[in-house]
């Protein structure tokens, strides 16, 4: 059994190991690229359509997502120009422990580049790089292209859609090689 001082020194350890991979992380999602964000927006973002809940039907994933099934991204517009961003999934199969990772999105003159906070202390740019006319679907990505997420209104999507978004990722430089297909199973 471990002393006090022992599961201290074992907290801070783990403590300070997430902190240090949560910087690398965030430094490297707002480290920038030769494509210029705009390049990679959307020209048109209704924000009030475009919130509500969003299906992950694929990723690119951080580290906090890499083992995610039934993930959801739900934003919920505070009509202040901030987006209240709640992201949840099971880890590891469909009945694992839900893990959240709630945010704050802040709008910025164009409504497909959000500002995300993260934890108080991280804010990195949050680029909306495809959508449907009918918002049927959409891709965000982050500037270097090391993260994205495919997302459906639906937690399945078309192959003609799921292609679609394919293509775009893939013409903006993301690594579509590396996409992981995200478990959805809802009864």
């Amino acid at each position: 059994m471990l002393s006090s001082d022992e599961c201290l020194q074992l907290w801070h350890y783990h403590f300070m190991k997430k902190f240090i991979i949560l910087f690398i992380f965030m430094f490297s999602a707002c480290a920038s690229e030769v494509t210029s964000v705009n390049e990679q927006l959307v020209p048109d973002v209704d924000i009030e359509r475009f919130v509500g809940k969003w299906y992950v039907i694929a990723h690119l994933p951080t580290f906090l997502e890499t083992k995610a099934y039934n993930a959801i991204e739900e934003y919920t517009y505070k009509g202040n120009g901030e987006i209240d961003v709640n992201y949840h999934h099971r880890e590891g199969a469909f009945d694992g422990k839900v893990k959240k990772i709630p945010q704050t999105a802040i709008l910025t003159e164009n409504p497909a580049n959000w500002k995300i906070k993260l934890w108080l202390f991280f804010k990195f740019d949050y680029l909306i790089i495809d959508l449907a006319d009918d918002y049927r679907y959409t891709a965000v990505g982050v500037p270097n292209k090391k993260y994205v997420w495919i997302m459906s209104r639906t937690p399945t999507m078309s192959k003609e859609d799921y292609q679609k978004v394919y293509n775009r990722i893939k013409t903006l430089g993301y690594d579509v090689n590396s996409l992981r297909l995200v478990p959805q199973k809802w009864d």
